[in-house]
């Protein structure tokens, strides 16, 4: 619930800043802006959830061994390592979202569930 009202806040943010911008940039140019702008955002929050992400792993470490490799710590490891894999994806998962939202969700639910079998 917290995380959709979120997205509409982004959303409508975005949507805010670009019809602002769009008479003194034109369309062109304030969609620039606003992409730019949300390109900001998700490097500030990324960079917020990996500092706390690593503050976690700190822990885990000094109360408990190593965990198994889950496939999303996998996935992880290939974002570190291969980054301009990771722009293509994510560029692709943004066309995929516009084109059928559906499709990601179904993919997203299917990730969780292989990895709560994984887990038991």
């Amino acid at each position: 619930m917290i995380a959709a009202a979120a997205a509409l806040f982004v959303w409508a943010a975005g949507f805010a800043l670009f019809s602002w911008l769009d008479q003194p940039l034109g369309d062109a140019g304030a969609a620039g802006v606003v992409a730019a702008s949300a390109l900001a955002f998700i490097l500030l929050v990324f960079g917020l959830a990996n500092l706390r992400k690593e503050i976690k792993e700190e822990q885990k470490r000094e109360a408990f061994p190593s965990p198994a490799h889950s496939l999303i710590m996998q996935f992880g490891e290939t974002i570190k390592d291969r980054p301009l894999l990771t722009l293509g994806l994510t560029a692709l998962t943004g066309l995929a979202a516009t084109r059928d939202p559906n499709l990601l969700k179904d993919l997203w639910s299917a990730v969780l569930s292989h990895s709560k079998r994984d887990d038991d």
